[in-house]
């Protein structure tokens, strides 16, 4: 399927820049809000793969913003789990729809940001140490894998740990570049990443790193407080698109 010179193209591009946008000031949830535009346009075979393909030129660009709060020895654990998780969550694929993993994982999110939404004092987790980190990225892993969505997971738990906020991005961000390099590396082995899928790839990267500079522009704007507040409201309609697509 291919876009002409009109409306889609532009809608295409829109949504292109309203991911990078997310990206630059949340540092995830592209995934939900690009998918809500591009699937009106675009079949999944090749909406799928052209996220996977495009989205992380505005992960590593935001990323590097918050690459000095990184830390290999807190990284990895999260990766291992992740890693293992991936094929595990395509498996679940074949028992339960993915389209209602997708709104389970949806109605989670709803919920939690919600309840963390009304409640003034944020809640901590630091026991379990790497072993809980590690079985934090093998939930993500398996959203991945199932739902292609491995960001809000570990961003839920990362707030949860009580980090900074660029510490907390320089963790999940990398995670998710990971995750979403493994399944376009999957889509390819699956001859799923077409010449068409290419070429919208190259079409939408500009758009996204256009939009992803901007949001970093803002990122810098938030203090812990506000940035706890605008990533749960980054869950809460990452849920709700979900829950009920557009």
């Amino acid at each position: 399927m291919e876009l002409g010179l009109s409306w889609e193209m532009a809608m295409f591009v829109a949504g292109g820049f309203a991911g990078g946008l997310t990206i630059g000031v949340a540092g995830f949830g592209a995934g939900p809000v690009l998918l809500a535009v591009w699937l009106h346009i675009l079949p999944p075979a090749i909406a799928a793969p052209v996220l996977a393909l495009c989205v992380s030129v505005g992960q590593v660009q935001s990323f590097l913003v918050v690459k000095k709060a990184f830390s290999w020895p807190r990284f990895w654990p999260f990766l291992a789990g992740g890693l293992l998780g991936v094929p595990a969550g395509a498996a679940v694929l074949l028992y339960v729809s993915g389209d209602l993993l997708s709104r389970m994982i949806g109605g989670f999110l709803v919920v939690y940001a919600v309840v963390f939404l009304m409640t003034r004092s944020t809640a901590h987790f630091k026991r379990g140490g790497r072993p809980a980190d590690a079985a934090a990225g093998f939930g993500a892993g398996v959203a991945c894998g199932a739902a292609s969505i491995p960001g809000p997971p570990m961003n839920i738990w990362c707030s949860l740990r009580g980090w900074s906020k660029d510490v907390q991005r320089a963790t999940f961000q990398p995670f998710n570049i990971t995750v979403v390099l493994v399944g376009a590396i999957i889509y390819a082995w699956n001859g799923l990443v077409t010449a068409n899928v290419i070429w919208l790839a190259l079409i939408a990267v500009p758009a996204i790193a256009a939009g992803t500079r901007l949001g970093i522009m803002a990122y810098h704007l938030f203090d812990e407080r506000q940035y706890r507040q605008l990533l749960l409201y980054t869950l809460l309609v990452s849920g709700v698109t979900l829950v009920w697509p557009f």
